[in-house]
């Protein structure tokens, strides 16, 4: 038992001080309820040898009515001492943010190098804090979400008590509120710290890391690529039809047909070259492949899908040079052309923000679809099209459906 030498006048609120009257002893002891009993006679007594009977008369009707009060409600000293223990360790009636800075002050420990402990293989206790900076941004976070609590009108008594739903509410929130991806997931991170150190404060089983959930947040690329709209066949059918019957001899009407064929930017459909065409390799459809370096220096083999887009490649590359490119035209060259005849025909007011992307999101659903005609599983075709697009097996279903709006 430590004792503190404080002014018994001034606010402290510091859970681990209890005062105790008579000899020292368990929570709600007879022994308390007897010291208060043996109070009353020692002030009496002091008061008969001095008569000072209006200094005394406030700390015996103080002492004398707790003597009275511990063994006539023995119900709710009971349920306030089981209530005030969880899994074996006190932690007292404080609120929710008293009880994490509690949890945080016993698991801090002040002047000691935590890489100097990992290097001598001291450090076997991982639910510990070193550094101020460390504690105080846990004790804001708590704060936060103890606060966000409040706003949302929901109460618990305990840490303990606190579901792993309302720390996932927090997060949606923080997620709808366009808290960057990095900053969410600095927050499960503290999340599971606290689980940590609150478990090995006060001995409890918390287990909020097994159902904590991330909410996906797009990147600001992928929010811009979100606004731009899948074109639809029909369309594109409608805008080829235009540009035969005025019979445009524009190179950009190439670049169309590659952005449709093999899901290219403008960038790419500029950039490709006769030696990217592989017609003597299979591909996944037995039809030939071709390879290109586009956004981010970042290179993909994309097969050639179809007896006619095979046959609209090998006219592309006739009498032509491996070093040629097969439609020699500038990038910014076909986006002009593409909304110059999309305004013509009147087809802009349908796609009022697209671009030769909206091709490139028409072909990521065509090849979806065609994967799932042949009979791929989902994993199948999201990890396929994904590799199409240049975007990596592992990149996530919540991104791939920004292109494939089907997902059947």
């Amino acid at each position: 038992m430590k004792i503190k030498k404080a002014n018994p006048f001034e606010y402290n609120e510091v859970a681990e001080f209890v005062a105790c009257v008579g000899v020292n002893g368990g929570y709600g002891d007879p022994v308390i309820r007897d010291g208060y009993r043996d109070a009353v006679y020692a002030i009496m007594k002091e008061v008969s040898e001095n008569s000072l009977e209006d200094q005394y008369v406030y700390p015996i009707v103080y002492c004398a009515r707790h003597s009275i009060e511990l063994p006539i409600l023995p119900c709710r000293r009971r349920h306030f001492r089981s209530s005030s223990v969880v899994k074996g360790k006190r932690m007292g009636r404080m609120r929710l943010e008293l009880q994490f800075k509690r949890a945080a002050e016993m698991r801090f420990r002040e002047h000691m190098d935590k890489h100097a402990l990992k290097r001598e293989g001291k450090l076997k206790d991982a639910a510990l804090i070193f550094g101020y900076s460390t504690l105080y941004n846990l004790l804001d976070f708590s704060d936060n979400f103890c606060n966000w609590l409040q706003e949302h009108n929901l109460s618990y008594m305990y840490i303990c008590d606190i579901p792993v739903k309302a720390w996932n509410e927090f997060l949606e929130e923080k997620s709808a509120a366009k808290v960057s991806m990095n900053t969410l997931k600095n927050y499960k991170s503290r999340i599971n710290t606290w689980e940590k150190i609150i478990n090995a404060a006060f001995k409890t089983d918390i287990k909020w890391s097994k159902g904590l959930e991330i909410p996906y947040r797009l990147t600001p690329e992928e929010e811009e690529i979100k606004r731009i709209q899948q074109m639809r066949r029909e369309d594109f059918e409608m805008l080829m039809e235009y540009i035969r019957k005025t019979g445009s001899k524009s190179k950009a009407v190439a670049a169309l047909e590659l952005s449709t064929m093999f899901g290219l930017r403008a960038e790419g459909t500029s950039r490709m070259k006769v030696r990217n065409v592989h017609l003597d390799k299979k591909g996944l459809w037995d039809l030939g492949t071709i390879d290109i370096t586009e956004k981010g220096n970042r290179h993909r083999i994309i097969d050639i899908k179809s007896e006619n887009d095979r046959k609209v490649i090998e006219k592309m590359i006739e009498g032509k040079s491996p070093d040629d490119r097969l439609v020699p035209i500038k990038k910014d060259s076909v986006n002009k052309f593409l909304n110059r005849i999309m305004k013509t025909t009147g087809i802009k007011e349908k796609y009022p923000e697209t671009s030769i992307h909206s091709f490139r999101k028409m072909y990521a659903q065509e090849t979806w679809d065609n994967c799932r005609e042949k009979d791929h599983s989902l994993d199948e075709a999201l990890r396929y099209v994904n590799r199409q697009l240049g975007h990596g097996e592992e990149r996530n279903k919540p991104l791939l459906a920004v292109y494939v709006k089907n997902m059947w």
